[in-house]
């Protein structure tokens, strides 16, 4: 399928919102006096690239080459976020769009008397791209297809993954016989042709209007029917249950291998990244999601959910 592939550095072409996670941290040691809220301390501030940049980080710590594919504001936090692409060595087709902010999620986080989120601010646009915008994506994307090993949309639902950019996408992977994996916050329907869907389990809940629940009997049935509806092999993503893995009349699930949990945000990137890398690799989805369960694993155990350079194998 992917001829002679350069197996040991495939080449990944990446869509999706591009988010800055800004992190702060400090101690929790009494309520304000003037209103029953804790008192954050500040100590120490991070910043990272979150989003599809967390999920192309993710793939070149598995040595893939990764395009990014996004969108961002005429403003400084995107050169913040060009900056921090550079230095993960994420090939950047990133758009600037005038009237447009950069995603910027800030997190407030106290680390004693122990590690909490007290409160997460969001900055940011929901409105669709232009017609320009998705012209330039559209034939950037031309000029790299044929050459790629695997196409990823991570989809947040931040307004630049229009149905012009979807359509197109879908069918220039399909005409140059690359597969295609799509983790969505917006309705699969949109993304009918795709190769994988990975949606988590209240996603699956939601598409099929059933109350959110992480039984075996209910995402076993929901999982077959969307297989059915789509044609897509679906791999659905179900917190510290593993994976269920839903190809043709097989189903199998994967248990989680987490150990220390600190901190959960991300890991499902993580796992879209490091089952695209590994399908990409020549791996089979079984194979792949095995690997997938073990980054996830590395990954939640930081602060900030994300894999080094070596830290699992592809």
């Amino acid at each position: 399928m992917y001829g002679d592939l350069i197996k040991r550095r495939p080449k990944v072409c990446l869509f999706g919102d591009l988010i800055i996670d800004n992190y702060v941290y400090g101690i929790v040691d009494r309520i304000s006096p003037e209103a029953p809220v804790p008192v954050l301390e500040k100590g120490s501030e991070d910043i990272f690239i979150g989003g599809a940049g967390l999920v192309g980080s993710a793939m070149r710590a598995l040595g893939s080459e990764v395009i990014l594919f996004s969108v961002v504001g005429n403003d400084k936090e995107s050169q913040i976020a060009k900056r921090m692409l550079s230095a993960a060595g994420i090939k950047s087709e990133v758009q600037k769009e005038e009237g447009r902010s950069t995603t910027i999620k800030t997190r407030y986080i106290a680390t004693h008397p122990y590690f909490q989120t007290i409160v997460r601010v969001d900055t940011e646009s929901r409105h669709k791209v232009n017609r320009d915008t998705e012209s330039k994506i559209i034939e950037a994307f031309k000029r790299h297809s044929k050459s790629s090993d695997m196409v990823v949309i991570s989809d947040y639902d931040k307004g630049f993954m229009t149905r012009n950019i979807i359509k197109s996408v879908i069918e220039d992977s399909k005409a140059a016989g690359v597969p295609l994996i799509v983790d969505t916050k917006q309705s699969y329907d949109l993304y009918i042709g795709s190769d994988y869907m990975a949606p988590n389990s209240k996603e699956l809940c939601l598409m099929f209007s059933t109350k959110n629940t992480n039984e075996d009997s209910t995402i076993n049935e929901l999982g077959k029917r969307l297989l059915a509806h789509t044609g897509s092999k679906i791999i659905v993503k179900r917190s510290e249950k593993g994976c269920t893995v839903f190809d043709g009349n097989k189903v199998q699930n994967f248990h989680t291998v987490a150990r220390e949990i600190v901190n959960v945000t991300g890991a499902g990137d993580v796992f879209v990244a490091t089952v695209s890398v590994a399908l990409a690799s020549g791996k089979g989805i079984s194979e792949a999601v095995r690997l997938a369960n073990k980054a996830s694993a590395i990954a939640i155990s930081k602060r900030h959910p994300c894999l080094s350079r070596g830290e699992i194998k592809v």
